[in-house]
């Protein structure tokens, strides 16, 4: 039987806070922004180390609730928000 452990990105929110509870039977690591910082530059590197302190035979799952969710704000920082809502999941998913 294979193992899984689960990381909930964005975890403070609230996505990723009701999914975090329901995983709470399971290996889950909820982490939000400050505990893992979806911008730092060395994102990858930090989602190797936690895929790699996995048993073999255990399945290591990542789910991104992150999201710039303000509409005014991403109007008045396009910029930022495409960085969160396209960038950021595109790096987790060649992570």
């Amino acid at each position: 039987m294979t193992t899984v452990r689960w990381l909930v990105t964005g975890a403070g929110g609230q996505l990723g806070s009701e999914l975090s509870e329901a995983l709470s039977d399971q290996d889950v690591t909820a982490a939000t922004r400050v505990e893992l910082d979806l911008l730092a530059a060395d994102l990858l590197s930090a989602l190797r180390g936690w895929t790699e302190r996995a048993d073999p035979g255990v399945r290591s799952v990542v789910i991104n609730t992150a999201a710039w969710t303000d509409v005014d704000g991403a109007e008045s920082d396009p910029d930022g928000a495409a960085v969160l809502n396209e960038h950021v999941p595109a790096r987790l998913a060649r992570a």
